[in-house]
């Protein structure tokens, strides 16, 4: 029998463990059961357990209510209708700090109170120590740069060495001072390094200070998006996307007017310019017009005269 192995001790057949079709002690499988469901994990033949069951030793149990998914009794993968996935937990709706995508919650930025998604321009409400900027549509501290605000102590005070602008609890840093820059992965501010070899205490800059630089442990890419790499289309691209959406339609409306303008403009001097051109061109035959000569009549009576003594020289 394929699923018994001969025990050399007793020499008496004994079965394998279970999900193990072929093995040579009762712990030692060659090869799983896949007809039944069993796959390899390690040493063992597991069960490749269905939906809505998770794996429990060498069988499948199936999950709990609310869970609709789940790795075990107590957490979720996915939740039943109308509730949400929290922290391997179904809940009715997600707390303030965290928003809904995709059925499930997830953290705002640190900025925000309620948000509608992860970052800082998303912000409904602000976190304790920010307020809302009506002009920027964005959340600002109320504390000086170079401070942060506690919420242990709800007082402001200093971000790390080289820190502008940083979040709870210090060591979170959004802005460096110059010429230490930001390390975008770490939020630490670091010097840039003076070679091609990267250190923890170092990390790449382009050749122009920008405040921002890569990871010391990643090398450039040819993708980068470092700034002369980009054409400037893409920067200008760049630089629009970062803007807010009334920024965003304050320079639309900018560049419309501009072309109107412009447009309105050429149009008036292609009319001038034209109507010039026609005026050049009529005013010979006007001149030619007022080239005959004139005199002053005294009055009618000598005119007749003139005209008929003239008709007399000319009869003779």
């Amino acid at each position: 029998n394929k699923s018994k192995t001969n025990e050399i001790d007793t020499n008496i057949c004994m079965p394998c463990s279970i999900g193990c079709k072929k093995c040579k002690k009762e712990n030692r499988c060659k090869e799983c059961d896949g007809s039944k469901g069993y796959h390899f994990q390690g040493e063992y033949c597991v069960p490749t357990c269905p939906l809505k069951t998770f794996q429990l030793n060498t069988h499948c149990e199936s999950c709990q209510y609310p869970c609709e998914t789940c790795t075990n009794l107590t957490s979720c993968l996915t939740c039943s209708e109308k509730l949400y996935l929290f922290n391997d937990q179904c809940v009715e709706i997600c707390p303030n700090g965290y928003y809904l995508k995709d059925k499930q919650c997830f953290m705002c930025n640190p900025l925000c109170d309620t948000c509608s998604g992860p970052s800082e321009d998303d912000c409904q409400s602000c976190a304790i120590g920010f307020i809302f900027n009506d002009k920027q549509k964005k959340c600002l501290s109320t504390c000086p740069n170079g401070n942060f605000f506690s919420k242990d102590d709800k007082l402001c005070k200093l971000c790390t060495d080289n820190c502008l602008q940083c979040l709870y609890p210090g060591s979170y840093c959004r802005q460096c001072s110059y010429p230490m820059s930001l390390n975008e992965s770490t939020h630490q501010c670091l010097s840039c390094c003076t070679t091609n070899v990267t250190t923890n205490d170092c990390c790449q800059c382009p050749s122009v200070w920008t405040g921002l630089c890569l990871h010391p442990l990643v090398s450039p890419s040819v993708h980068s998006s470092i700034w002369w790499l980009k054409s400037p289309v893409q920067k200008v691209q760049d630089r629009f996307s970062k803007l807010d959406r009334l920024r965003q339609t304050a320079v639309i409306i900018f560049l419309l007017l501009t072309m109107l303008v412009c447009g309105a403009y050429l149009i008036v001097t292609t009319i001038y310019k034209f109507k010039s051109k026609f005026t050049h061109l009529i005013a010979p035959r006007s001149q030619s017009d007022n080239d005959g000569k004139y005199f002053v009549l005294k009055n009618l009576d000598d005119n007749d005269d003139e005209v008929g003594d003239e008709t007399k020289t000319s009869l003779i």
